[in-house]
């Protein structure tokens, strides 16, 4: 028997048309702008700054059934796996595997990064990236998970406060000043940041 070598796409594909008698699609997607990275199980994609109304019900910080416009720094929003996670970014511009990533200013969002899905429809379908954006910012905030000091606002408040004074002032621009640094990158959550899942 001789040594064995890698097989091509090609043969691979030959061989599956064999074993399940049709022809394999090879198919290529064309990828929006927004998508930064995907895969099979996984997405990625970046949200540019811009005006986005967020709706709040929590009775604990005295937010029920409010809902505002308010601009919001770049976001970007991962699905590894089973998890769903959200970032802000700063800039303008589709960030790069070496753009830092801050904790985000949302409720329903853990130390972690993971976003809390609770009662939220979210998609079936992972490559439908509006679909999910849709669903986040559907769904009404409720209650504020970050926990931990690194993930604290850098002036000090708690969320529900920032958010208070931001519909307070109509039309209220979340900076990126207040939100911590998370110390990842694009590039280090993908590789160490998304497996400290809970």
């Amino acid at each position: 028997m001789k040594e064995g070598r890698l097989a091509s796409q090609r043969s691979i594909r030959k061989f599956i048309k064999l074993v399940i008698g049709q022809k394999v699609k090879n198919e290529l997607d064309f990828l929006p702008i927004n998508i930064l990275t995907q895969d099979d199980n996984n997405v990625i994609w970046w949200v540019p700054p811009g005006k986005q109304r967020v709706f709040f019900n929590s009775g604990a910080d005295k937010m029920s059934n409010i809902n505002a416009e308010i601009e919001l720094p770049g976001l970007v929003f991962a699905l590894i796996e089973s998890n769903w996670y959200v970032f802000a970014v700063e800039g303008t511009f589709r960030p790069e595997p070496t753009s830092k990533v801050f904790f985000s200013p949302f409720f329903n969002v853990w130390d972690n990064h993971q976003i809390c899905v609770g009662s939220t429809r979210v998609p079936k379908n992972r490559k439908k990236v509006d679909q999910w954006k849709a669903a986040f910012f559907s769904s009404a905030f409720t209650h504020n998970n970050y926990k931990s000091k690194n993930s604290q606002l850098t002036d000090g408040r708690t969320r529900a406060a920032l958010w208070k004074s931001l519909i307070k002032t109509r039309p209220g621009d979340l900076t990126m000043e207040v939100l911590p640094p998370t110390g990842l990158s694009i590039a280090t959550f993908i590789k160490e940041g998304s497996q400290h899942a809970p």
